[in-house]
């Protein structure tokens, strides 16, 4: 089998570059590391350790109108609430 030149590429590489809107995902003898590197340059040990870049989406949940009831029985209502949550 010959390795495509992208994979042989990532590989034998020192340095990558995670693109923005991407995080990195590194494995190493086949299983993930915890490392996750945000956008910018990094270095890795060629033929130890693999990369990947993975999308990132940012998603925004908006709520309105929430009542809500205080210990003391008072009741508040919140006008929105927004929930901002980044999807891998």
């Amino acid at each position: 089998m010959i390795p495509s030149s992208s994979n042989t590429r990532n590989t034998l590489s020192i340095l990558h570059q995670v693109p923005e809107g991407h995080v990195g995902v590194y494995w190493r003898g086949g299983a993930l590391l915890k490392t996750i590197p945000e956008p910018g340059f990094h270095l890795k040990m060629p033929l130890i350790t693999q990369y990947e870049p993975v999308l990132v989406t940012l998603q925004t949940d908006l709520v309105r109108d929430i009542p809500c009831g205080t210990k003391g029985g008072m009741m508040i209502n919140f006008e929105k609430i927004e929930a901002r949550l980044k999807l891998l």
